[in-house]
């Protein structure tokens, strides 16, 4: 998996807006996750801004703190179908084929990432595996943001136990 962070003190002042590089970002496929350092409230004003035939959506990392509660909130934030079945194999359909939100390119902005199903490796790592398929197949583009101090903790939890956390 191939992470590109971004942080929010770059040089030259730019904003974050301007670091996510909406354009570049959606338009390539498998060019791996980005992971944004910056305040929660700075995500917020940053998904409005997606580009025309993007679609943004915030996933509230933080209200995934179990499995249910993580496939509700994804569920939630993409708008899956009414049929979505609430289990791993279900979240995988849906989030590989987004048709429904009738955009040319989908984009997930998972705010606190870190804290995401924080007492299930397991669990985080098979949501991961499923972001990085969906990802790397051209559904689905997907931001991490963790607050400043945070990196190191998401890096750890996205090398999984025992492994070298991606730079």
């Amino acid at each position: 998996m191939t992470i590109t962070a971004l942080s929010s003190s770059s040089p030259g002042g730019r904003n974050v807006a301007d670091r996510i590089a909406w354009n570049e970002f959606v338009n390539e496929a498998g060019n791996g996750m980005r992971v944004v350092t910056c305040k929660e409230s700075d995500v917020d004003d940053v998904v409005p801004t997606a580009p025309a035939g993007t679609v943004a959506r915030i996933v509230r990392g933080s209200r995934c703190d179990t499995k249910a509660h993580t496939l509700r909130e994804w569920a939630a934030a993409l708008q899956f179908p009414g049929h979505f079945g609430d289990n791993w194999d279900a979240f995988e359909d849906c989030i590989n084929d987004l048709g429904w939100l009738h955009a040319e390119r989908a984009v997930a902005v998972i705010t606190h990432a870190d804290e995401m199903l924080p007492r299930s490796a397991k669990e985080f790592a098979l949501l991961m595996s499923i972001l990085t398929a969906a990802q790397d197949g051209g559904a689905l583009r997907v931001v991490l943001h963790c607050e400043p101090g945070r990196n190191a903790s998401l890096r750890k939890r996205m090398a999984g136990p025992g492994k070298t956390a991606p730079r």
